[in-house]
């Protein structure tokens, strides 16, 4: 995108120079049509972000290329042309130049340091690789530091890491401004499935920690696996479409945490289908009526294999009703489609997604909770972790 940029502002450069000899430019009708332009569309175009602006000049390029081409003598298209030409003009006047993008840009990175899974390290490191942010000031605070408790209310930031960037307008190609969403305050901040929250009361170990009645309805809705009376739980909330979730569940995570804490840990799947995944919510039905009529084996079964099937792909319900039908014999496929289409099953899933976002802040998939079912102390880790990561959460856990 800064390579067009740069093209478009120096061919803007160039035509006033005589360098193009257009059949069409006439620089006196330029200039005019500049006049009216900044009379009647200036508020109009200052209010396009920078990446609107050079779509649209792309665009309008791409119009006189076509009107030049035909090389018509016909007055109408000479003045639309000449239109074209200061419209062109104008819109590039308004853009910043190429090494000044992000020279103004304020980055405000939050993190605790007693939060176990709060890593920015890395988010900051991807986000000054980035061409179009590499001229941005970074400023780092944490919860303790004086004015940061306020800061954060101020803008209705309750979970941490928090990334405050002092603007959208960047010239990114959509890779990061769809995921910023504006505060309070005219900042925005970026969406990285925050789930650590600083405000609430802690352990001494600074885990967070539920109430253990929430703890023993856990236990009593969930289908468990591994050693039952395990002191720590692990809680994989996650969605059948989605491709982060099969890595961490084709990965070796989930084998090496079984094979080295067999009588320490109990792991349970949770349903989190996301809106955006077309057919998430009714596999997460189907799963849950898998359960109810066939119980916990099948159950795992049919989501250890769906997540094998899908891996990089989509997948259609036709095809994942295929995958139970082979998977798990002697059933009734016709029985399980009827129990995922209850209005009751359906209001359940998004019941329970609806809890998990209360409770955990979970967000996104996959989000993994460990809790210690004996002191209810919890953790929190969204995305997709390495064994490491658990290993780590676990040991602190169990101290």
């Amino acid at each position: 995108m800064k390579k067009i940029l740069s093209t478009i502002l120096l061919l803007t450069i160039m035509y006033p120079l005589g360098v193009f000899s257009a059949s069409y430019r006439d620089t006196a009708k330029i200039n005019s049509y500049v006049k009216v332009i900044e009379q009647r569309a200036a508020k109009n175009i200052a209010s396009r972000s920078i990446l609107e602006r050079v779509d649209l000049l792309v665009k309008i390029q791409k119009l006189i290329d076509s009107y030049e081409s035909k090389k018509s003598r016909e007055t109408s298209k000479i003045d639309f042309v000449n239109f074209l030409y200061a419209l062109e003009e104008y819109i590039a006047s308004t853009l910043p130049s190429e090494e000044s993008t992000s020279q103004n840009l304020v980055i405000t990175i939050i993190d605790d340091v007693r939060c176990n899974s709060c890593n920015t390290q890395g988010i900051v490191s991807q986000l000054k690789w980035a061409k179009y942010l590499d001229e941005a000031e970074y400023v780092r605070k944490d919860f303790s530091d004086s004015g940061v408790r306020e800061y954060l209310t101020q803008r209705n930031i309750q979970r941490l890491p928090a990334i405050i960037f002092s603007s959208n307008d960047l010239n990114d190609g959509g890779q990061i401004t769809p995921y910023l969403v504006e505060t309070n305050l005219e900042d925005y901040s970026l969406n990285v499935w925050a789930s650590f929250d600083p405000f609430t009361l802690r352990s001494e170990k600074w885990f967070e920690i539920i109430e253990m009645s929430i703890v023993d309805k856990i236990m009593r809705d969930a289908y468990v696996l591994w050693s039952k009376n395990a002191e720590i739980l692990w809680l994989e909330y996650s969605d059948l479409e989605c491709p982060f979730c099969a890595r961490l569940h084709n990965s070796w995570t989930v084998t090496q945490v079984l094979e080295n804490y067999s009588s320490q840990v109990k792991f349970s799947f949770q349903h989190f289908p996301l809106d955006f995944h077309t057919n998430a919510r009714d596999a997460a039905s189907a799963t849950q009526c898998v359960g109810i009529l066939y119980g916990e084996k099948r159950y795992y079964d049919i989501i250890d294999t769906s997540f094998e099937n899908m891996w990089n792909n989509n997948f259609s319900m036709s095809e994942y009703y295929e995958w139970v039908n082979d998977v798990l014999w002697n059933i009734d496929l016709k029985q399980i489609k009827e129990c995922a289409q209850k209005q009751e099953t359906i209001d359940q899933v998004l019941e329970d997604r609806t809890q998990w976002q209360d409770i955990f802040w979970v967000t996104g998939t996959p989000g993994n909770v460990l809790i210690n079912t004996k002191t209810g102390e919890y953790t929190t880790l969204a995305w997709a972790y390495p064994y490491a990561s658990f290993e780590e959460l676990i040991e602190k856990l169990l101290q």
